[in-house]
């Protein structure tokens, strides 16, 4: 009964409602920066909406959202459980810069974030590379350590944490130099990176 919530909230709100739900649409799959472009995960959203193509589903991002670039990133991690989606990839930072992870040990997927870095660079954005430190060991598992996955909210910023107080730390002075008007802090995630989430 989900597609009751937002006609609920604007009803409260007093606001119209546009129906899309011919688009399958999930937050992490989708990264907007705020003005005219979102970065898109193909394996992500395409597999959510197998029976349209990339045109029909950009032409659909573009009339829901009131963008007028839609960047598509075409890989996702190995061993992500939802399918890819950007919000562990690419992140906005400004209008026109976007933080990509790059590990900086071995590691299969380094080819997905190089391969995003550069999609995105050639649709004329700027692109920062942020540490992925290493992996740690949770629950028998080995999980990479990337901080991407934060969340911006009223004056704070929300980061991930991995329990590794030197890697922590580096993330938050990082952040902090992305969102310098803003406190930025650390939480433990490592539970909800074990089943597939973050912040």
């Amino acid at each position: 009964k989900d597609d009751a919530i937002p006609a609920r909230v604007a009803a409260t709100a007093g606001v119209r409602v546009q129906d899309w739900n011919h688009l399958v649409h999930e937050r992490g799959d989708t990264e907007f920066n705020g003005r005219d472009t979102v970065i898109v995960s193909w394996p992500s959203f395409g597999s959510r909406n197998p029976n349209r193509t990339q045109a029909q589903l950009t032409a659909s991002l573009q009339q829901a959202f009131g963008v007028t670039k839609v960047v598509w990133l075409m890989d996702a991690p190995a061993e992500d459980v939802t399918g890819g989606h950007v919000d562990g990839i690419a992140r906005f930072i400004d209008e026109d810069t976007a933080v990509v992870p790059e590990y900086s040990f071995s590691h299969p997927d380094s080819l997905v974030y190089d391969s995003a870095s550069a999609i995105i660079q050639g649709a004329g954005l700027t692109v920062i590379r942020m540490d992925v430190p290493g992996e740690i060991f949770h629950n028998c598992a080995c999980l990479p350590a990337s901080y991407a996955n934060w969340l911006v909210a009223n004056d704070v910023v929300i980061i991930p944490g991995f329990g590794n107080a030197q890697w922590d730390n580096a993330a938050r002075l990082a952040v902090e130099s992305y969102f310098p008007s803003r406190d930025v802090f650390v939480v433990d995630t490592r539970e909800l990176w074990y089943w597939g989430g973050s912040v």
